[in-house]
């Protein structure tokens, strides 16, 4: 009896395989309302947190999601120390280090100036003398990195770490203009009291594609391939638009 046991329990050994390991991806985010937000007690909400946690969870993973300021996150994403950004345009830069998964939704990068003033456009704004306010590592389209490279324009730019900086200073009369989601600026303008004082221009700089970017150093090329497939999925299978869905006020 002790050996019919003993076979039975070594055969469901046997047949079951290997545990199967948790899949846990690092995931970095910013304060970036209405795309990703941490609440008073610690949660992270908003719409690209909701995207992370569904295309994730079609491959069985889960997201672990840790705060850093946009320009840290990039060099940690190329050294393997974050998995997964969100809120990502694709450039060839960084095809380099992270492969992508989507698109999964559009934003709308516009430049934003105070109430009063004038301009109407990226060329308006950059023909007066003040100066432009843009974040560190951004990417807002091919031509306003042009700009921020060129020798007779780059001085025009204002680097700074954050939106919020920018936004900030915007109010105060320390930027002419910032350039930035309009999602985030009404966002952020209604959270720091100056959304009576600034707008978005009518005509957008860039209209981008947004993916998820994965670090090439930690994540497998295997699970990145079913994590793009999961965001196409979701992007045929209507729960990408379900989740946008439910951010529209009504």
């Amino acid at each position: 009896m002790r050996m019919r046991g003993a076979l039975a329990l070594l055969a469901c050994l046997t047949f079951a395989g290997p545990a199967k390991a948790e899949c846990h991806l690092t995931v970095g985010f910013e304060d970036w309302a209405p795309y990703t937000a941490k609440t008073a007690d610690g949660q992270v909400v908003g719409i690209d947190a909701d995207f992370a946690r569904a295309i994730l969870a079609r491959v069985g993973c889960t997201a672990i999601f840790v705060e850093r300021p946009w320009a840290r996150s990039l060099a940690e994403l190329k050294t393997g120390g974050i998995d997964i950004l969100t809120s990502a345009g694709r450039t060839a830069e960084r095809e380099d280090y992270a492969s992508f998964a989507g698109p999964y939704r559009k934003e709308i990068m516009a430049v934003v100036v105070r109430v009063g003033s004038r301009e109407e456009s990226l060329d308006a704004l950059i023909a007066t003398k003040g100066k432009i306010g843009v974040v560190r590592g951004y990417f807002y389209s091919d031509l306003v990195s042009a700009l921020i490279a060129a020798p007779g324009t780059r001085d025009r730019f204002k680097i700074s770490t954050s939106d919020d900086e920018n936004l900030r200073a915007l109010a105060t009369g320390k930027l002419q203009g910032i350039i930035a989601d309009f999602m985030v600026t009404e966002d952020l303008a209604r959270r720091n009291g100056v959304d009576t004082q600034i707008r978005s221009t009518r005509s957008p700089v860039a209209v981008n594609d947004i993916y998820l970017m994965l670090s090439k150093t930690s994540v497998p090329p295997d699970l990145a391939s079913r994590i793009a497939q999961a965001a196409l999925e979701m992007a045929n299978d209507g729960s990408g638009k379900a989740i946008l869905k439910s951010f529209i006020k009504e």
